[in-house]
Formats: structure tokens, C-alpha cells, sequence
């Protein structure tokens, strides 16, 4: 069993390591069960988080409602949020690479080089308001002259005012004076613009056929914490070190396996797609490995005492939403500590993800035919703009490769990726119908 494998030798998270696949199994159905939002106070070091649940199930549009209370209730709070930050990693080092001429490079050595989706430090997490302008700008005026891109450059570094923050502003100080139906078509209008490239730079190309209501719910929280004004952490583990993970501890054989239990699992049933079955059939490996790195960051999110460290996060509420999923382990994790903050190496986690040595002797074909099985239960990411090297397998660095070995991957990859996702798309035709 792949539990018995991932041990991760940090002190301070050792209680990871106690919770057993039985845990596991009854905590996924307990998550896809509980309705509402689940929320402790927790204490950690000096300072006290609000942990809530997002839930799996929802009756109606109470859930919306009760998302919309826990934004806007808490005024003055920083929130961080459960949303992989590969994504919006991406795009904002695009920028800062293109635009900013002095940066510091971003260190990464071997496959970070061709996978840099680690995060340098929680500040790079924050959701930075100039990064969607600058957006903005770029889309509405395709070819940049030389004042333009100091435009760009103006907005991203907080020195000019872009198109949604002078919006936003303008309609604080119309706050005590009565809208126009003109002033809410505006409105509408902005807010849609604003949700659009939200979705467009946070979630992954493929990601929206694969939005359940917690993810989709998390989005949610995401989009209102933004537009209400708040600090906003993104926080969680991003998903090529999965995929990674599973392919070096996984045989073909043992992944074929899986693939046809799965699926005939699906055919059976009429309201369960192919992918929530996947998550349940390796809950434990998936959640333990993801709620290590969500125990650093929040960690690192209440250990800020110092205003220059992480401007304006001191004094505010803390609030941590997570998938229901990760709840109760987390719950119980906080509790342990004992209100004492952890202090580990970030790195000393990554290694569990260093370059994918194989357990198993297995051909390049048979490495892309696990690849391909992969993407077919969970979101696609071979070609992600975030993921620089689409098979991690087979090459460290996947620019080095002639562009002949290129193609020949390519090739065996939509070979074995159309003949599984045929039969993916014939599992779910009972759920789609359902819907």
C-alpha cells in the first residue's frame, strides 16, 4: 500500500503519520456527508485561526448564503485558501520576468527547473490585485509600445492605478450615495470581467470539468474575499508533485488495475464521477501528502510578528479555509501542537518529490502509458502552460530532447490518452445524465 511508503520524518507533523487508511476512507465519506461549514478556533502561538470546512454537499442556495456570511462578517481578516497556486505562480513570474528587468532570478535546480512551481515564500502566495491589472491592460491593448509596457510595469509595481482597483476605489467613495441602474450595469459588467480572469489565471485550463462543489465553492470564497477587499494566501499543494508521486510508486500494472476497478465502480453507480472516485480510492496517500504542506504554510501564516515581514497581516483575523476533506486531520493536527507553531525546512517536505526515480523496471512506453492513466482521473496537465516538462518520467529536462523524442512522447502519449479517456467518458455518461 502506498501509506506504508509516504513516511514523512518531521517531528513536529508525526501524527500524520498515525492516521491509518481505515481514518482515511471514513473521513472522505463523513466529508461528502456533512453539509455546512464546519469551523474551530484554534490557538497557534500567539495567535488564534478560524479553520473551516468547505463542504462537498450542498441543499440549494443556503451554502452560498452561508459562504457569503463567513466573507463578509469578518472585516478586518486575511484568509487563506485552499486553491492550488501552480496557476497563478505561473503567470505572475511570467510577468516579473518579462516586465521586470531587475528581479532576482528564481533558484531552481534540477526538475524544479522544469516543474518551478514551489513556492519561494508565503509572501509570493499572496493574491496580488496589480497582477489582474496588469492583466487587464495587457488584454485590452494587444500590441504593447514602449509606454505601454511602462504602463505594465507601473501597475505591477503599485505606481499607477489599474482598471479594477480604480473602479473599486471610485465606488468607495460613491458608498453613501445612491446607485444608478447604470452604476449597477457597471457594476455587474466589472465584477464579470474581474471573475473571468480570475478563472482564467488561478484554476488550470482543464481544470472547470473537474470542479466539484468544494473546489467550485473555494473559488467562490476566493472571488468575494478579492472583491471585498482582503488579504488572500493561496495554499495548497500543487498537483504535478501528485501526479509525480503516484508514477514513481505506482507499477503500470498496478495503475491498469486501478483504471478498470475504478471505472467499473462508475458504470455501476449513476452519481459519482470517475475522478471523486479516484480521490476516494487513494485518500490516503493524496490527503496525508497534501496536508503536510498545508500544515507549513498555515504555520507560516500565523508565525508573521513582525508588520515589514508581511505587511498589514499583524493584527488581523486569520481565517483558513479548507477542502471538508482536510478538516478534521488538520483539526486534530492544530489541536496536537499544542499552541506552539512548527518550524521546519520547507524543503525537507519536497524531498518525498525529488526527481522521480522509478520503483519498478519499466519502458518509456510504459511510463507514458501510466501517464496517460493519470490524466485521465484526475485534471489533465500535460499540456498546462505551467507544467514546463509534460513527462517528468521519462526526462529531468524535457528541452533537452530532440525535437524528434519530443514528438515520438507526444505521439504514444494521445495514443494510450485517447484509448483510456474513451472509457472514462462511458463511466460517467450515467453521472453526466444524472446532472
Amino acid at each position: 500500500m502506498i501509506i506504508n511508503k509516504i513516511r514523512f520524518g518531521v517531528s513536529a507533523v508525526r501524527i500524520l503519520n498515525k492516521f491509518t487508511e481505515d481514518f482515511y476512507a471514513a473521513n472522505f465519506t463523513k466529508a461528502f456527508e456533512t453539509l455546512g461549514f464546519p469551523q474551530s478556533q484554534i490557538n497557534i502561538g500567539k495567535k488564534q485561526i478560524n479553520l473551516i470546512g468547505v463542504p462537498h454537499k450542498h441543499v440549494g442556495d443556503q451554502y452560498l448564503d452561508d459562504l457569503t456570511d463567513i466573507i463578509l462578517k469578518n472585516n478586518e481578516s486575511a484568509f487563506m485558501v485552499q486553491v492550488d497556486p501552480s496557476p497563478y505562480l505561473y503567470h505572475k513570474r511570467q510577468l516579473q520576468k518579462q516586465y521586470h528587468k531587475n528581479i532576482d532570478p528564481i533558484p531552481n535546480q534540477g526538475i524544479f527547473n522544469q516543474l518551478p512551481l514551489i513556492p519561494l515564500d508565503l509572501q509570493e502566495l499572496e493574491v496580488d490585485f496589480n497582477l489582474f491589472d496588469a492583466l487587464h491592460f495587457i488584454r485590452e491593448n494587444k500590441e504593447l509600445n514602449t509606454e505601454q509596457k511602462q504602463n505594465v510595469l507601473k501597475i505591477l509595481e503599485n505606481k499607477q492605478t489599474g482598471y479594477f482597483q480604480g473602479f473599486f476605489s471610485s465606488l468607495n467613495d460613491k458608498k453613501n450615495k445612491t446607485f444608478t441602474e447604470e452604476l449597477e450595469k457597471q457594476c455587474d459588467q466589472v465584477q464579470q470581467q474581474f471573475g473571468d480572469l480570475l478563472q482564467n489565471t488561478v484554476l488550470y485550463n482543464n481544470q472547470s470539468q473537474m470542479l466539484d462543489y468544494s473546489k467550485l465553492t473555494m473559488f467562490q470564497g476566493l472571488y468575494m474575499a478579492l472583491l471585498k477587499g482582503s488579504k488572500v494566501f493561496l495554499n495548497d499543494l500543487s498537483q504535478i508533485y501528485l501526479r509525480i508521486y503516484s508514477g514513481r510508486t505506482l507499477s503500470l500494472e498496478q495503475a491498469q488495475d486501478q483504471f478498470q476497478n475504478i471505472c467499473a465502480e462508475a458504470i455501476q453507480q449513476d452519481n459519482i464521477p470517475v475522478h471523486v472516485y479516484f480521490r476516494f480510492q487513494n485518500a490516503a496517500w493524496l490527503q496525508m501528502a497534501t496536508e503536510y504542506f498545508l500544515v507549513y504554510n498555515v504555520n507560516k501564516f500565523v508565525e508573521q510578528e513582525d508588520e515589514d515581514q508581511l505587511t498589514g497581516i499583524l493584527n488581523l483575523n486569520q481565517i483558513v479555509l479548507v477542502d471538508q476533506l482536510h478538516y478534521d486531520p488538520l483539526k486534530i493536527i492544530f489541536e496536537a501542537q499544542n499552541g506552539k507553531i512548527i518550524k521546519e525546512v520547507q524543503q525537507s517536505y519536497f524531498q518525498e518529490f525529488s526527481f522521480p526515480q522509478s520503483e519498478f523496471k519499466e519502458s518509456d512506453e510504459q511510463l507514458i502509458e501510466k501517464h496517460a492513466i493519470f490524466d485521465s482521473l484526475q485534471v489533465k496537465l500535460w499540456n498546462e502552460p505551467c507544467i514546463n516538462n509534460p513527462f517528468p518520467y521519462i526526462s529531468v529536462d524535457y528541452t533537452q530532447l530532440s525535437p524528434v523524442e519530443q514528438k515520438e512522447l507526444q505521439q504514444l502519449y494521445l495514443k494510450y490518452s485517447t484509448k483510456y479517456e474513451t472509457v472514462v467518458q462511458k463511466a460517467n455518461q450515467k453521472y453526466e445524465q444524472s446532472k
